[in-house]
Order: C-alpha cells, then structure tokens, then sequence
C-alpha cells in the first residue's frame, strides 16, 4: 500500500477521526470495528486492509499525538529553550486531553508507546548532558538510561496529574511546575556530576 497516496491518507484521517468522535462519544471498549466504518463511511474490508484491528489503528492515534509533540518541540539547545518544551507539551496535551484521558487506562497499546517516548527521552537527556559541560559518566553516577526513565516518567505522570484534575493552573504555570521537578533537578544533576568529577581529579 502507497502510505503516500492521497487515497490512503484521506481513508486514514476519516478512521482516526471516527475513533476519536466514537471514543469521546462512548469510551474507547465499547465501540466496534462495525461502528468505526459506518461512522467513517468506509466498507469493513476497507478498514481491515488499512488496520487488522481496533488496536491497531488506536496506536496509529497515538502516534499521531507523540509526533504531533515531538514536532512542537525544539532542540534543548539551552535551560531557556528546555523550559519553552514544556510549555509546548501542555498545549498538545490540552489540545487532546480528552481522548487521553479515556484512554488511558483502558488500552494495551501502553508498553508499545512507551518504547517510542522512552526513545525520545534518552535523545533529551543526552542533549541536556551536552548543556552540562559534558557530563561523563564514572563509577556510582546513573547511567543516561536511568536519567531518561526518570525524565520520561515524571514528565508524563505530571501531564496526567494536569488533565485528571481539569487543569487547575494554566498551561504557563504548570509548565513551571514541570520544571521544577523535571528538568531542572536533572540539569542541576549533571552540572553537580561534573563539579564532583573535576574536584576528584583535581585531588
């Protein structure tokens, strides 16, 4: 199948849209494959040629929404430009809350999304590294990996946390709060690994 054709992409755009409407409608467990063509105004063979099942094209969703964040985003070329991302992240998250929050807990796509935003979060803490005066690892400090878990997870818990609660603060706000807890302990860490480094060798 030609992903570029404008067939294929017009198809797709109508599934995900009728999933999405169906889901807010209803709740993501209760809608059909049946219901999704009907709402889509596509055959069922048709939709099975594009995703074998419902999960399927849940995940081609959620993919949409990641690249939706990772677009927002620039290059943490610096503390400043790091701050602005989270700022970025709420206004994609505010944009889809909705579908998130019912989906959340109710979908098996997690582990397969996680993988992909685990990936990007490495990238992350890698480039916060650099901004650390290039940080290297020795003996006792966590590896990037560890970091990068760690930034991930916060990241998202908080972003939830925000949504679950009807976003008590506004999305300026919140992003302040993001980094205070997630980026600038984890600048802050490295800057300190560094220092410790230097005074070691030094000794």
């Amino acid at each position: 199948m030609n992903e570029s054709d404008l067939r294929v992409i017009k198809t797709r755009r109508a599934l995900k849209e009728a999933v999405i409407t169906l889901v807010l409608e209803s709740g993501y467990e209760t809608i059909t494959v049946k219901q999704v063509a009907e709402r889509a105004s596509i055959g069922k063979k048709t939709l099975y040629r594009h995703y074998p099942a419902k999960r399927q094209l849940a995940i081609a969703i959620m993919e949409d929404i990641f690249r939706e964040v990772i677009e927002a985003r620039n290059p943490p070329t610096s503390l400043d430009v790091l701050e602005k991302n989270a700022v970025a992240v709420l206004r994609v998250g505010d944009k889809h809350s909705d579908f998130l929050l019912r989906v959340r807990n109710v979908m098996d796509w997690a582990d397969f999304i996680a993988k992909q935003i685990l990936v990007a979060g490495l990238a992350e803490v890698k480039l916060i590294v650099n901004l650390s005066q290039g940080a290297t690892l020795s003996l006792g400090q966590p590896p990037l990996e560890l970091h990068a878990y760690h930034f991930v997870s916060t990241l998202i818990s908080l972003c939830y946390w925000w949504i679950e609660n009807d976003k008590p603060f506004v999305i300026e706000q919140m992003a302040e709060y993001i980094n205070q807890f997630a980026v600038r302990p984890l600048l802050y860490a490295r800057q300190t690994q560094v220092a410790a480094r230097h005074d070691w060798l030094s000794d």
